[in-house]
């Protein structure tokens, strides 16, 4: 498994000034599965699971499935912090999804756990 991120920046008319651009951050995300994890991923029909929910701003907030994370998100923000912290919330995400695929392999095997 693997993320892909890709940034941008795009320069786009004013709303407020007539003439004027403002910049705008782009965030293109999209996990990689591997073939094995694309199986398991329709196997257990988790496309639709909730990985993550999480408020980037007080009007704004980011759910992220594991269907649309694998297909590919596109994110916009006003300013470079924003889209960083929309970065972490992706990477955050990316690591559960890699835990469920991790423990959805494991189905059916025995395993000893050394707790000590």
């Amino acid at each position: 498994m693997n993320l892909i991120l890709r940034r941008q920046i795009e320069m786009r008319p004013s709303e407020t000034i007539l003439g004027a651009k403002k910049e705008f951050f782009i965030l293109y995300c999209q996990v990689d599965l591997t073939s094995h994890e694309r199986e398991l991923l329709l196997k257990y029909n988790i496309g639709d699971l909730l990985l993550l929910e999480e408020n980037i701003r007080e009007s704004e907030l980011i759910n992220i499935k594991i269907s649309k994370i694998t297909e590919g998100i596109k994110l916009e923000y006003s300013n470079l912090l924003s889209m960083l912290v929309g970065e972490e919330i992706i990477k955050k995400a990316s690591i559960k999804l890699k835990r469920i695929m991790e423990s959805l392999g494991k189905v059916g095997v025995e395993e000893l756990i050394d707790v000590l």
